[in-house]
């Protein structure tokens, strides 16, 4: 079945990513190339940056541009939103202030995804780092301002056939530090995986719904609004979204989050 997303269901498909691909036109040949971008909800814009080069002296030539972002779970099953819009370099002061919006922004979505802490700011040029910025000359942010001209989600599942899986992913997990398996994702939950070495922690986040944990093997200590909770092997645990909150195993130890 294939159907429109609504616009609340694309700008979260946007938010909830940081790769897309990036369409642009140089002379009379269209292009494509990936992208880290960061959809700035306040601004209500997509942020994005690149060294000086083709597309860079492309856009400045023909500013009409797109971005396509997609959640992939199967050939089966995936979401597609695509945005229209007009290239616009930032400098000076400007730059200054979205380079730190998208080195967090991105940094937060990539927590959120993935569980990965990240530092952007080791990738990125040292002048970028500086209190004064420089003219930009090899290394531009650029921004896909809203409202967006054109935004088009699309959503397709394969209803016609059930489907049923079975795998060995949370049996095969391993205990190497943090690591996070994603089970199902769709419009109504997503259930993630998450195995700790002992010692280990999950780094501070947050989640962007209300969520249950259940440990499934090992004991975890849950850190949120300044309390401790102690979980063990079968309990269940209810936790708000939008508050930070932290996870040390005591033991190796695997959980899940459905959400």
């Amino acid at each position: 079945m294939i159907k429109n997303l609504e616009a609340s269901e694309s700008l979260k498909l946007l938010d909830s990513n940081y790769i897309g691909r990036l369409a642009y036109i140089s002379g009379k040949t269209p292009y494509v190339a990936p992208v880290t971008y960061f959809y700035e909800i306040e601004a209500k814009c997509i942020l994005g940056y690149s060294a000086k080069g083709h597309k860079i002296a492309a856009m400045k030539k023909n500013s009409d541009v797109a971005l396509q972002v997609d959640d992939i779970q199967s050939i089966q099953k995936w979401r597609s939103v695509l945005v229209h819009g007009r290239f616009e370099e930032l400098e000076g002061s400007t730059a200054k202030k979205y380079v730190h919006k998208f080195s967090e922004g991105v940094q937060n979505t990539i927590l959120k995804a993935n569980g990965q802490n990240l530092s952007l700011f080791k990738t990125l040029p040292a002048d970028c780092k500086r209190e004064r910025f420089p003219s930009f000359i090899e290394f531009i942010f650029w921004i896909l301002p809203g409202n967006f001209e054109t935004m088009k989600g699309i959503d397709i599942t394969n209803t016609g056939t059930k489907m049923y899986t079975t795998d060995n992913t949370i049996a095969s997990q391993s205990f190497d530090k943090l690591q996070i398996q994603k089970l199902a994702k769709n419009e109504r939950l997503e259930i993630l995986s998450i195995s700790l070495e002992k010692d280990a922690v999950f780094p501070e986040h947050t989640s962007p719904t209300d969520a249950q944990l259940i440990v499934l093997e090992g004991d975890i200590d849950f850190h949120i609004n300044g309390e401790n909770f102690k979980i063990k092997k079968q309990q269940h645990f209810s936790f708000p979204k939008e508050v930070k909150h932290w996870v040390k195993a005591n033991g190796n130890s695997k959980f899940l989050i459905i959400r």
